[in-house]
């Protein structure tokens, strides 16, 4: 604030209208013509110079200048303005009266006393009086402004006088009062201010903003900059502008009546959902008198909103200080009162219950739960727990209190999973909403608390909560040799769970697919929904499995419960993973996290994310990056299902560890079998052991891995198994004739939808070929190898497979030796092509359906090639070939 008795005039910008009025009105005053000169605006506008102003300019005129300055501390000491004109005018002979100690009852006559003696000094020389903050004075010597204005014409008097906004004087003296309102700076004048002490433009658009244009901000936090003290120049003149800025507010909020600071308060709390008219209904008045908000918008606490204002964030955020909590609550109670009796939003409903004590009221419960649930649809879970906990600690009805808590353990699931899992696990041992709780637990992966909680559990009398007790026991290891019931299908949890249950084991392909497809029908249960699609997926149905998945999604998304939505999604990975999408896999199990983060999943859990994205980032071709993922795992978690150990073990043959990696492949397989789980769907690591065998010289154990690998795969019976187990056995076991048995492999894994197996095939088998004298049909087979590879993102594959096509076609040449050249040359193209599939290892009948021919007709032509040869049947035909 600019000093009034400062030595020199104040640096004025962009106030050249007001300087010029002002130093018209003292020479005016100088040559005997009475008047009045009110500098109305918000504090920080600067009031306070433009009088110190007009005080260098009265001195330059030959005026006599008595100065005073009201103040917050002083508003209540009677007659304390006028004790300061009365000491600056003390020598001049005027008889003031005794300013302490005066009664009501001499209050009228101090008053004349006291105007009298400031005419007597107008009668030897014009005088000029100067207020700041004229709206702080006490009420005595507001009531001595008030009359000196009266009497102007009775001497040759100035008054000039700051205050903030409106004010009452000019209906005193209209016709001798002039007001000034200095408006706030605009860019170019803070840029006059600040270019003397900082070049940078964004260090003066900076300070234009955080000060509004206010000198009365500005110019201190620049002789703040000016202190070689402190750290940056700039950064502390901007802190500066802050605090003077919030300093000024909060000056300004001090001064407020009552009224205009409840009014405050209320379109804080309203924050511009509510109009005046609807906000004077919490005022308790018919209407919001317009001098109150007249005040507000003066001392600039209002933003321009017409109908509908609201506070500056300044002010919003100081508005409050010195308000107990529970006078806050209530004030929020009786805005939200009135929103709930004018139909507002729900979005406004919730946030002001947040803050609202509605204890006793009849709405506010219904209120704050259907905020609440839009809350947690929305993804907010911290509103959403706030509103639902209020809700459900003013209801009364258990059922409803019940519903309440599921909805509140979900809203904690992301920030708070273990008050999550013990609100659930106590609603699960009984009383309302008890299967719907148990559902919830086991998306969380608290399969023990479920086995604890649902042991008494009669298949009978709640058929729901048996099958998902027996989906826990299975996660869990247990019972996986015992039916779920003997009629699963009369319930569909039932259904789902023995599903699950037979695919885990690897039997009756079709009764799964049977059994898990009424256990993925709409239901709510959705565990067992979801182990359901599991089954499906095992079984090769993707397609159904996905179907029903992104219904669960959507739902789950829909209904704001992350458990069902993170489980949902990372199933999803799972399914685009082994079909290969790698791009699919990597956004939901992304989406799975970003719903449920690492930290949230349960012991039981917690490797089946990392293990996912190693294993996504290591057929995406980045082995260190998968080596980063596993080391997120945590050491303290279960392995039960021994994914982590499998995916640790893929990564370690990546990285030329076979002996490591068999011996986690050892430990995931003891895992396993000790579960009865032998479905080689679920997790193939006999072919991944078999490869660390034949990488180690252990070729013998490796043929007996890969025939145990064989079995189950057929005892399952999917193409993906089928295919799987005969690649692995013309690259790791020992067959005779490896070309012929991967060629088997590429034609089962056609019909696989996992897409980069069945590339795998096509690279194998291509390099097979080659030493065949088959590159055109290696380089064939390669070429679409590249070509899927690449579109499902799989780096490596695509690098092998280019690899292999570029070795092919260096080996197709004109007249080249080997199969093509002599072949072509003796036979005709109907034998030539019979006998290369011949070569491949395709039956008679097969090469008939491939060609659309009958069989007698391969027969024939195979007779007639092998004539021309000269060879008795296939095995003297690949000998010739080898040898050529």
């Amino acid at each position: 604030m600019f000093p009034l008795h400062a030595a020199s005039p104040p640096f004025l910008v962009e106030r050249e209208a007001e300087t010029d009025a002002l130093e018209r009105f003292l020479r005016d005053v100088s040559r005997g013509r009475s008047g009045a000169v009110a500098v109305a605006g918000p504090h920080g506008s600067g009031r306070t110079a433009l009088l110190s102003h007009a005080a260098h300019g009265a001195a330059r005129v030959g005026l006599r200048v008595a100065t005073a300055r009201a103040r917050l501390s002083e508003k209540d000491v009677e007659w304390a303005v006028a004790a300061q004109w009365r000491d600056c005018l003390r020598g001049d002979g005027a008889r003031w009266p005794a300013l302490d100690r005066v009664t009501p009852a001499r209050k009228d006559a101090v008053l004349m006393s006291a105007c009298s003696a400031v005419l007597a000094t107008t009668h030897r020389a014009p005088l000029l009086l100067l207020l700041d903050d004229a709206h702080l004075s006490d009420r005595s010597s507001a009531d001595l402004l008030v009359a000196l204005l009266r009497r102007l014409r009775q001497g040759p008097l100035g008054i000039v006088f700051a205050t903030s906004g409106e004010h009452r004087f000019d209906q005193v003296c209209d016709d001798l009062m002039h007001t000034l309102r200095p408006r706030p700076l605009t860019a170019a004048g803070v840029e006059v201010l600040c270019r003397p002490h900082f070049d940078d433009d964004a260090v003066v658009a900076a300070l234009a903003s955080s000060s509004a244009g206010m000198p009365g901000i500005l110019v201190p936090a620049l002789a703040d900059a000016d202190d070689p003290a402190g750290g940056s120049g700039e950064l502390r003149v901007i802190a500066a502008a802050d605090r003077h800025r919030r300093a000024a507010t909060d000056r300004v909020l001090a001064c407020l009546p009552p009224e205009a600071l409840h009014l405050a308060r209320l379109i804080c709390v309203a924050r511009g959902d509510l109009d005046l008219t609807e906000l004077s209904v919490a005022t308790g008045s018919r209407g919001i008198p317009s001098g109150t908000l007249n005040l507000l918008r003066d001392n600039g606490l209002l933003e321009v909103a017409p109908g509908r204002p609201t506070l500056t964030d300044i002010a919003a955020e100081q508005v409050f200080a010195g308000m107990s909590p529970r006078a806050r609550r209530a004030l929020h109670a009786a805005v939200a009162a009135v929103a709930h009796g004018v139909a507002a939003p729900q979005e406004t409903m919730a946030r002001l219950l947040l803050g609202a004590d509605t204890a006793g009221t009849t709405w506010a419960p219904d209120v704050s739960r259907r905020c609440g649930g839009r809350a947690l649809r929305e993804g907010d879970d911290r509103t959403a727990a706030a509103l639902l906990t209020q809700a459900a600690t003013e209801t009364t009805d258990e059922v409803e209190r019940s519903r309440l808590a599921l909805e509140l353990a979900c809203a904690h699931t992301r920030d708070h999973p273990v008050a999550c899992t013990r609100a659930l696990s106590s609603a699960a041992t009984g009383g309302h909403h008890r299967t719907e709780a148990v559902d919830l637990l086991l998306l969380l992966g608290e399969v023990d608390t479920v086995c604890r909680s649902t042991a008494a559990a009669n298949r009978y009398d709640d058929p729901a909560l048996h099958g998902l007790r027996r989906i826990a026991a299975l996660a869990l290891g247990r019972g996986a040799g015992d039916p779920v019931d003997q009629r699963p299908e009369r319930h569909p949890v039932l259904a789902g769970a023995e599903a699950w249950r037979l695919a885990l084991v690897g039997e009756d392909r079709a009764r799964v697919r049977e059994l898990a497809a009424i256990g993925a029908t709409d239901h709510p249960h959705v565990s067992a929904r979801l182990v359901a699609c599991t089954a499906l997926v095992l079984a090769d149905d993707l397609d159904d499995a996905r179907g029903a998945l992104d219904d669960v999604l959507t739902t789950a998304l829909r209904r704001g419960v992350r458990a069902a939505g993170a489980a949902a999604s990372f199933q999803i990975a799972d399914a685009a993973h082994r079909a290969g999408r790698l791009d699919d896999a990597g956004h939901h199990l992304d989406l799975a996290l970003e719903l449920l983060p690492l930290g949230a999943w349960s012991r039981h859990n917690h490797d089946l994310p990392v293990s996912a994205r190693a294993l996504l980032e290591l057929h995406g071709g980045n082995v260190d990056g998968a080596r980063g993922v596993l080391a997120l795992a945590d050491p303290a978690a279960e392995s039960g299902w021994g994914s982590l150990l499998h995916a640790r073990a893929a990564v370690a043959l990546a990285s030329g560890d076979p002996a490591g990696a068999l011996r986690d492949l050892l430990d995931c397989g003891r895992r396993l079998t000790g579960r009865g789980w032998h479905n080689p769907a679920v997790l193939d690591w006999r072919t991944l052991a078999a490869e660390a065998l034949h990488r180690l010289e252990r070729t013998a154990e490796a043929r007996s891995l890969l025939a145990d690998v064989r079995r189950s795969a057929a005892r399952w019976g999917t193409t993906t198994c089928v295919g799987a187990a005969r690649l692995a056995a013309g690259r790791w076991g020992g067959v005779t004739s490896p070309a012929r048995t991967l060629a088997q492999a590429e034609r089962v894994l056609r019909r696989s939808p996992s897409r980069l197996l069945h590339v795998e095939a096509q690279v194998e088998l291509a390099s097979a070929l080659l030493p065949l004298g088959e590159p055109e049909e290696a380089a064939r087979l390669a070429e679409q190898a590249v070509r899927t590879a690449r579109g499902h993102a799989s780096r490596p594959l695509a690098l092998r497979a280019a690899a292999v096509r570029s070795e092919a076609e260096e080996r197709v040449v004109p007249d080249a030796a080997g199969l093509s050249a002599a072949v072509l040359s003796e036979l005709s193209p109907s034998q030539a092509k019979a006998a290369r599939s011949a070569l491949l290892g395709l039956s008679n009948a097969e090469i008939a359906t491939e060609s659309g021919v009958t069989r007698r007709a391969v027969e024939l032509q195979l007779t007639a090639a092998y004539r021309k040869l000269g060879v008795a049947g296939r095995g003297e035909l690949l000998d010739l070939l080898t040898r050529r």
